[in-house]
């Protein structure tokens, strides 16, 4: 479908996420949808703090051509999930796309996938909107099957998991 590549974000694509959240929050103002752009979420996660997540190595872009079109953060580990059985896991935050190119996200999150195989995790873990019915339905047409709620200040979500592994050693 796109001809795309995936690597870790640098420090020049920055102004390129920034970008794509902007655009992500209007397209959810545009929809009625009450996420970012209700949340002060750039207020929250600001530039400097993605200018650390790539430092740190842990933003990840999809870029066709010379474009960012879809972003993405992955952690080893999440205070979110402190309660839950420990895995060796990437944790999926920040996960932004292009409006203008739809299935990048679907794409995105296969690439951290087959990633994460290579640096032996055997799950993938996300959150999301409890209310984002849309969202919710695509994450579990993924793999990623819900796991539990979460709820942290004004936001409610759905915690969800993929297990990316056969090998019942791992995942036990």
């Amino acid at each position: 479908m796109y001809d795309v590549v995936f690597c870790t974000a640098e420090n020049r694509d920055l102004e390129d996420i920034i970008k794509l959240i902007y655009k992500r929050i209007e397209w959810m103002d545009e929809r009625g949808l009450h996420q970012w752009n209700e949340t002060n979420y750039l207020n929250i996660y600001n530039i400097c703090y993605f200018e650390s997540l790539i430092e740190n190595g842990e933003m990840y872009v999809l870029k066709q051509e010379d474009e960012v079109v879809a972003a993405v953060a992955l952690f080893e580990s999440d205070a979110r999930w402190k309660y839950d059985k420990h895995r060796e896991s990437f944790y999926v935050h920040h996960l932004v796309t292009s409006t203008k190119h739809p299935g990048v996200g679907t794409i995105l999150l296969e690439r951290c996938e087959q990633m994460a195989i290579r640096l032996s995790k055997c799950s993938m873990r996300l959150d999301c909107q409890t209310d984002n019915d849309r969202l919710n339905a695509l994450y579990e047409s993924l793999g990623y099957v819900f796991v539990g709620k979460i709820s942290e200040g004004d936001y409610s979500g759905n915690k969800r998991e993929k297990i990316l592994t056969d090998d019942l050693d791992m995942i036990s």
